[in-house]
C-alpha cells in the first residue's frame, strides 16, 4: 500500500470531512514531487560546473598553444 493510500485509510477512519481530505492528499503530492525537482537540479548544477571547467580548460590549452 502506497503511503498516501494509507494516509488516506487513516483519515477515513478519523472521520475527515472529503475537503479536508482532498487538501492533505493535495499537500502530500507536492511534499513528494518536490524532491524529484530538487534531484533534477542538482544535476544542472552538475552539468554547468562540468561545462564551466571544460570551457576554462579549453581555455587555458589554447593559450599554452598559442591559439592553435
Amino acid at each position: 500500500m502506497s503511503v498516501i493510500a494509507a494516509d488516506l485509510k487513516l483519515m477515513r477512519a478519523d472521520g475527515m470531512d472529503s475537503d479536508a481530505i482532498v487538501a492533505a492528499v493535495a499537500e502530500m503530492e507536492r511534499e513528494m514531487t518536490s524532491g524529484v525537482d530538487r534531484a533534477a537540479d542538482k544535476r544542472r548544477e552538475w552539468d554547468r560546473e562540468r561545462d564551466a571547467e571544460t570551457a576554462e580548460f579549453v581555455r587555458w590549452k589554447q593559450v599554452e598553444s598559442g591559439g592553435r
